[in-house]
Formats: C-alpha cells, structure tokens, sequence
C-alpha cells in the first residue's frame, strides 16, 4: 500500500516539476523580449544623446569664432565686397581636418591681421572638425552687415519614420520661400551641397 502511494506520489512530483519547467521557459522568453525592448530604447537614446551634444558644441564653437572676429576688427570689416573671415566651401571638401599650410602660427610668432584671420579660421575649424562628427563650416557676411555661421555634422540618427527609420533623410535647403523659424534656423546652404543625414545650425551674430 504504502508502495503504491508512493508511487503515486512521484508521478505527482514529475507533474509539478514539468509545469515549473514550461513557466521557466516562458518567463525567459518575456525576458528575451523585454530586453530587446531595453537595447531598442538604449540605441534610440544614444541617437537623440549624439545630436544633442551636437548642437550644445554648436553654441559653444559660436562663440570661439565669434571672439576671434571681435579680436580681429580689421580682418572682419568688407574688403572688396568680403571680409577675410568669410569660408564657403562645399561641405564634402571639409571632409579631413583642415591643414594650416603656409600661413603662419600666430601661437608662435606675431601676425599682421590678415595672417591672424587665416589662423583663426584653421584653429576654429580644426576645433570644428574634432568637437562634432564630420564637423565643417559656412561663414557669410562681414563686420558691418553681421555673420551668418552656419555648423554642419553627421547625423546617423537622422532617419525617418515609420517604414523610413533606416533611411538617412536630407536637411531642408535654405532659401527665401522658408517661413517656418525652426527651417530657417536648421536649413543649409543650397551652395554647401551637404550629404544626406547631415544636419545644419544656423546663428547669426555681429562682431
């Protein structure tokens, strides 16, 4: 008798034990899924984390450049229709860190004012270049009318949408038919020529 209900009973036990084993399973599984979830949220954030840094350097790039113009007066005034702070290059020629070249260390040897504008717009592009991803500039205007700067970057979170979340999208050109304040503060330059996914901050100052 005795050997009976102990049989009984293991069967009972092996009952049990499968149960416990299927609610194992099943909780790793909502687990699993719950952790996709996690690293989905952790890719997203890490997204929106770059392009906020991005856009705090921005403000602070600003006012390097902007220093340097005040600095400078005589380099910035308009000669001949430009000032010597002027730089519109296309954004795919910006690509490396710019060289110095010829012109002069003004950290190592005094310059004239033309010589400190070229090693003001090398030092701030240099910083440009290493502080923002893919980091390159357009600069239009002078001392009398105000600059327009304009800081461009890659933005590899920049996609879309819906069924477009992997595509890179394109900033908005600039242009006169602009209305809206938030277009014509993130709009480029139409001569600038930017890659998809780069993203463009306007600012506007006067020295």
């Amino acid at each position: 008798m005795n050997l009976r209900l102990g049989w009984k009973s293991k069967k009972a036990l092996g009952r049990n034990v499968g149960v416990t084993l299927l609610e194992v399973l099943v909780s790793l599984l909502v687990l699993s899924f719950g952790l996709l979830g996690v690293a989905g949220l952790q890719a997203v954030t890490a997204s929106y984390k770059v392009n906020s840094w991005a856009r705090n350097s921005a403000a602070l790039l600003l006012s390097d450049f902007a220093e340097r113009v005040r600095s400078n007066p005589e380099a910035a005034k308009k000669e001949a229709g430009v000032s010597l702070y002027e730089f519109k290059t296309a954004w795919s020629s910006q690509g490396d860190v710019p060289s110095l070249g010829s012109d002069k260390n003004c950290l190592e040897s005094s310059c004239n004012s033309t010589q400190r504008a070229a090693y003001d717009l090398w030092a701030w592009r240099t910083r440009v270049s290493r502080e923002m991803p893919q980091g390159s500039v357009w600069v239009d205007g002078n001392r009398d009318d105000g600059f327009k700067v304009t800081l461009m970057w890659m933005d590899k979170g920049f996609t879309g949408a819906g069924d477009d979340k992997a595509t890179l999208q394109s900033s908005t050109t600039c242009s006169a038919n602009l209305s809206s304040s938030v277009e014509q503060a993130s709009c480029c330059p139409s001569d600038a020529k930017v890659a998809i996914g780069v993203r463009c901050q306007n600012f506007f100052f006067i020295p």
